[in-house]
C-alpha cells in the first residue's frame, strides 16, 4: 500500500514537471528565446567545473607527494599513482569517432542538409555519420558540426519524414543545446573514467566465466571501490538531472523549429512512427540470417515490418507509447507529448523542403554495407 502511494505521488510529480516543461518550451518558441540558459544548467556547469578540477587536483597532489621526500621509494610510488590517476581521468583527448563522411563523399545529402540549414537558420554541417542505429544525433566538437543518421530510422521514414529528421537534428544548433557539447560533455566523460577506475577486481574470460576468486583483502578493497563507484554514480545522476529539463526543452524546440523545413505533418508522422520501433526488434529476433541474400534485402525486411503493420497492432503500440510517463531520467520528453506540442503549429508559409531523390543513390551502398555487417554479426550469435 505504501509503495503504491509513493509510486502514485512520483507519477503525479512527474506529470506536473512535464506540464511545466511543455508550457515553458511553448512560451520560449513563441517568444523566439531559444538560447535562454536555465538556472539548473548554470548549477550543472558549476558542478561540471568542479568535476573537471578533481583530476587536475589529483595530478598536482601526486606531483607534490613525489617531491615530499624525494627520492623516497614510498612517496615516489604513491605520488606516481596519484599523478597517473589524474592524467587518466581528465578527458584530454575527447574526439569525434572515426568514419565520418565529408562533402565530397555525399554531395547530394550535404546539399539537402544545406537547404534545410538555410531554412531554419543553422550553420552548414561539416561531417555526417551513417550508422546502424535506430536513431539520429547531432554534436559539435572543435569546429566540427556533425550529424549522425541511423539507417534503422532512415529506412522506415518516408522521404519527407527524412527531411524532418535532418531538420530536427540541425535544429539543435539553433537551440544552443548545452548537453551536446562544452563543459558538461567533458564532465560526463571524466565521470565515466572515474567509474572505470574504480572497477571490479574479479577476472572473467570472454564468455563470462570467473577465472579468479577474490581473497579477503580484495573483497575489502572491492567494498571501498564499490562505495567510490556509488559516489561517482550519484554525482552522474545529479548532473544529468540538473540538465534534463534543458534537454527536454531542447527536444520540444527542435521539433518545432524542424517544421519550418519539413512541415508539421511529416514531423508528426515521424514521431508517431517511433511507436513502431518494437517491430524492428521483433523482426531482428525472428530473422534467420542465411535466408537473407544481402544487406539491402535485410533493410528491406526492416522497412516492410514497419510499413505493413496492421491497424490493430499499430493501435496497440500507439497506446503503449501514450502510457509513457514523464521522467527526470529521460533526455527526451514522452513522444506523445512531443506530438501534442506540434499539434497547434501551422504549416510553414514557404511549404516543406522537397526531399532529393538523388540522396537515395548515395545512401544505397551504405545500406548494403551496414546491412551485410549486421547479417554477419547475427550469424556469429
Amino acid at each position: 500500500m505504501v509503495l503504491s502511494r509513493i509510486e502514485a505521488w512520483k507519477r503525479a510529480a512527474h506529470t506536473r514537471i512535464g506540464e511545466q516543461l511543455f508550457r515553458k518550451a511553448r512560451a520560449d518558441f513563441e517568444a523566439g528565446t531559444f538560447s535562454t540558459l536555465q538556472p539548473s544548467v548554470r548549477v550543472a556547469k558549476a558542478l561540471a567545473a568542479l568535476i573537471l578540477a578533481t583530476p587536475i587536483a589529483m595530478l598536482l597532489l601526486g606531483l607534490y607527494v613525489v617531491t615530499l621526500d624525494f627520492p623516497n621509494l614510498i612517496t615516489l610510488v604513491i605520488g606516481g599513482v596519484l599523478t597517473a590517476c589524474g592524467v587518466y581521468v581528465f578527458p584530454w583527448s575527447r574526439k569525434l569517432p572515426e568514419g565520418g563522411f565529408r562533402r565530397e563523399d555525399l554531395p547530394e545529402l550535404f546539399a539537402l542538409c544545406d537547404e534545410v540549414g538555410a531554412r531554419i537558420g543553422a550553420k552548414p554541417l561539416t561531417l555526417i555519420y551513417i550508422t546502424d542505429d535506430i536513431n539520429a544525433f547531432y554534436t559539435e566538437h572543435r569546429g566540427e558540426r556533425a550529424m549522425g543518421i541511423g539507417l534503422g530510422l532512415w529506412v522506415i521514414a518516408t522521404p519527407q519524414e527524412r527531411v524532418s529528421v535532418i531538420a530536427h537534428e540541425m535544429a539543435h544548433m539553433v537551440n544552443n543545446d548545452v548537453a551536446r557539447s562544452g563543459i558538461l560533455s567533458l564532465a560526463l566523460s571524466a565521470l565515466e573514467r572515474w567509474y572505470y577506475l574504480f572497477g571490479d577486481s574479479e577476472i572473467f574470460d570472454h564468455e563470462g566465466y570467473l577465472l579468479r576468486e577474490r581473497d579477503g583483502s580484495e573483497m575489502f578493497a572491492d567494498g571501498i571501490m564499490g562505495i567510490l563507484r556509488g559516489i561517482v554514480g550519484t554525482i552522474w545522476s545529479v548532473l544529468t538531472r540538473l540538465t534534463f529539463a534543458d534537454s527536454q526543452r531542447s527536444e520540444y524546440l527542435a521539433d518545432a523549429v524542424s517544421t519550418r523545413a519539413g512541415g508539421v505533418g511529416s514531423a508528426t508522422s515521424m514521431l508517431s512512427k517511433l511507436a513502431l520501433i518494437p517491430l524492428v526488434d521483433a523482426e531482428l529476433r525472428g530473422l534467420v540470417p542465411s535466408y537473407v541474400k544481402d544487406g539491402t534485402a535485410f533493410y528491406a525486411r526492416i522497412t516492410k515490418a514497419v510499413t505493413n503493420v496492421d491497424s490493430a497492432e499499430r493501435a496497440k503500440l500507439t497506446d503503449k507509447m501514450v502510457e509513457e510517463h514523464h521522467s527526470v531520467d529521460m533526455s527526451h520528453p514522452p513522444t506523445f507529448q512531443r506530438i501534442a506540442f506540434l499539434s497547434d503549429l501551422a504549416e510553414p508559409d514557404q511549404g516543406p523542403i522537397t526531399y532529393r531523390q538523388e540522396v537515395d543513390a548515395e545512401i544505397a551502398p551504405h545500406i548494403e554495407r551496414i546491412g551485410a555487417e549486421i547479417l554477419r554479426s547475427l550469424e556469429i550469435q
